[in-house]
């Protein structure tokens, strides 16, 4: 099964049919991961005006949800956010195709694929999700983080 179509199923196992409350925190989860890469850059700033953004999604702010709503119900706005993400897929890859010190021989796809399976030892050892109060999966009892250092060029 290719990374992709396991990272899917990941999804549809924790939310089989997801609601717009369910988006709302998946966009969130989405931001607060470009809130750490601007961290990372030393981007403290807009790190955390990024993070504030992200919050507000995952905890299904009526401000957001209203903002998502009217995106849901303009088919101009939903064609340009459903642009956005593969192309943000594509660009992340990029990113990391092209970071010096890593091992760009097939780092990146092996980077992917650790996160992946990171990913899924979130579930429990009955393979459900666990998720916290706002209806994210969260680490569950047997999480293992990625090993990403072993793709780093010392």
């Amino acid at each position: 099964m290719s990374t992709s179509k396991s990272i899917v199923n990941w999804f549809e196992a924790a939310k089989p049919q997801p609601t717009v409350e369910d988006l709302s925190v998946q966009i969130g989860c989405h931001l607060e991961e470009v809130s750490e890469m601007l961290a990372a850059l030393g981007l403290k700033f807009q790190a955390e005006s990024m993070k504030v953004i992200a919050d507000g999604f995952k905890a299904k702010n009526k401000y957001y949800l209203h903002k998502l709503s009217l995106c849901l119900n303009s088919e101009c706005q939903l064609i340009e956010l459903v642009d956005s993400l593969p192309d943000q897929h594509v660009t992340g890859l990029g990113v990391l195709k092209f970071l010096k010190g890593l091992n760009i021989t097939s780092g990146d796809l092996e980077i992917i694929e650790e996160v992946n399976e990171s990913n899924w030892s979130k579930y429990n050892g009955e393979g459900l999700p666990c998720f916290d109060e706002n209806g994210k999966i969260k680490k569950g009892p047997d999480y293992m983080p990625p090993n990403i250092k072993q793709f780093i060029k010392k």
